[in-house]
């Protein structure tokens, strides 16, 4: 079985945007906060900060479909007081 990894960086700020799009062949998902303020993470475009899962400096959030997650929906992102800077890490199986 093979795996496929990508790390990317993405930098979030007060207007919510797609840090994840949908994919059904991802396996794993991990999001962290590597610096900045507070984002919140969420899985609708117009709500993010009011129904998302807060994540503050160094805190990370991990989906994986072995533990029953489900890590191929869409994500967003919203930084309300200001610029957060994620790390994206996606696994895909081969």
């Amino acid at each position: 079985m093979n795996r496929i990894t990508n790390i990317s960086p993405v930098n979030v700020s007060t207007s919510a945007i797609q840090i994840v799009p949908f994919d059904a062949t991802r396996m794993s998902l991990l999001i962290r906060n590597a610096s900045g303020g507070i984002c919140f993470i969420g899985t609708s475009a117009k709500t993010p900060d009011v129904n998302g899962f807060p994540l503050n400096e160094g805190d990370s959030l991990s989906f994986k479909v072995v533990d029953g997650d489900a890590s191929e929906v869409a994500f967003y992102a919203i930084a309300p007081s200001g610029d957060a800077n994620l790390r994206i890490v996606m696994s895909y199986q081969n």
